[in-house]
């Protein structure tokens, strides 16, 4: 019985934190776990996998932000939002 629960406790946490990677790599982190096998293979995809995360995440990078196409009404909005801050801030001091 106590094997039991630490096995769905163990099943929990991988759902949680491993939820995020595909059903290959969450199998083979599964397997590793509970038979001990193949943590070359599982570090390899491991690394694969968040190779391949940081090209994907680099199509978002930004940067230089003065680039960033805005309406007009936008940079408007950011402008009286950064003098209200500015303004509370000197009424602080």
């Amino acid at each position: 019985m106590t094997s039991f629960i630490q096995r769905k406790k163990t099943e929990k946490f991988l759902e949680i934190f491993l939820k995020d990677i595909d059903d290959d790599l969450l199998a083979l982190a599964l397997k590793v776990h509970y038979l001990g096998e193949d943590k070359e293979k599982l570090d390899k995809l491991i690394e694969q996998h968040q190779k391949e995360m940081d090209e994907y995440s680099k199509q978002f990078e930004i940067e230089d932000v003065s680039k960033v196409i805005m309406s007009e009404e936008e940079k408007q909005e950011i402008l009286k939002s950064k003098n209200k801050v500015e303004d509370g801030n000197s009424f602080s001091q």
